[in-house]
């Protein structure tokens, strides 16, 4: 497992799900694909991390959304918690969190959006950052 940035907590919204994480990089991605879409009601707004302590696993449901990954949800308050690959390859185990869950996410900058030309009008990130197509993304990841 690589040493991550730095240690963070969060819950979700009952509390029944605890966490503490070591994060990747001191930065955040949008997903802007159909499925992170209907998931959580919006673009999908995460951190990259490798969990290092759970609590409340027993109330942890999970979902298989494709070949490559799950999504996981507290079965009490049904908050999303993370999008996890279980693909073989280099982002294999890499858990993206869910910015929401986050006790503290000061300084935390946007890396990248992926499936840019899935989303929808009516809204823009600013910054300049990475914007990727859904042809670049899954090009990356069939490079593993």
């Amino acid at each position: 497992m690589t040493k991550g940035l730095r240690t963070i907590e969060g819950h979700c919204l009952c509390g029944e799900i605890s966490f503490t994480a070591e994060l990747i990089k001191e930065t955040f991605s949008a997903c802007h694909c159909d499925m992170c879409r209907r998931w959580g009601s919006g673009p999908y707004l995460a951190i990259a991390a490798h969990l290092t302590n759970l609590k409340g696993e027993e109330h942890i449901k999970a979902y298989k959304s494709s070949e490559w990954a799950e999504r996981t949800f507290c079965n009490n308050c049904g908050t999303n918690l993370y999008y996890k690959v279980t693909a073989e390859g280099k982002h294999h185990g890499i858990t993206y969190i869910s910015m929401g869950l986050l006790d503290e996410n000061s300084n935390l900058t946007m890396e990248r959006e992926i499936f840019i030309d899935e989303k929808p009008g009516g809204y823009e990130f600013a910054g300049d950052h990475l914007r990727q197509t859904t042809e670049e993304v899954m090009a990356e990841f069939s490079s593993d």
